[in-house]
């Protein structure tokens, strides 16, 4: 599946207080995707990424191996597969070890390093 959208300010939380910055994506048109986690890839300016997708409440995507500025950039996300489902948290300790233990999926599955 594959959609495309324009980055929109968020939160701030995963970017900021764990270090994991997601861009917040406003699709063009509402994906049909179950709630929870995936891999994919994210095509920016014509350059491909490694990503992860949260697929919740609001859709987030943080693109592997990449650092810069996505604000009011156009994002292609190509979904491959859901590696977990949604889950409410209960903590943000809870919540900060679910998106490193996604992020370590991701990285598996891409074999990527660190």
């Amino acid at each position: 599946m594959e959609f495309k959208g324009i980055i929109i300010p968020g939160e701030g939380k995963a970017g900021g207080y764990y270090h994991v910055p997601t861009a917040n994506l406003k699709p063009e048109k509402e994906p049909d995707l179950a709630q929870g986690i995936y891999v994919a890839y994210g095509i920016i300016e014509g350059e491909k990424f490694p990503a992860v997708v949260c697929m919740g409440h609001k859709f987030e995507i943080h693109l592997l191996n990449w650092s810069g500025n996505l604000y009011n950039k156009e994002l292609v996300v190509e979904i491959i597969e859901l590696i977990s489902p949604f889950v409410p948290f209960t903590s943000e300790e809870q919540m900060k070890k679910k998106i490193f233990d996604d992020l370590e999926k991701a990285k598996t599955f891409f074999h990527l390093q660190g």
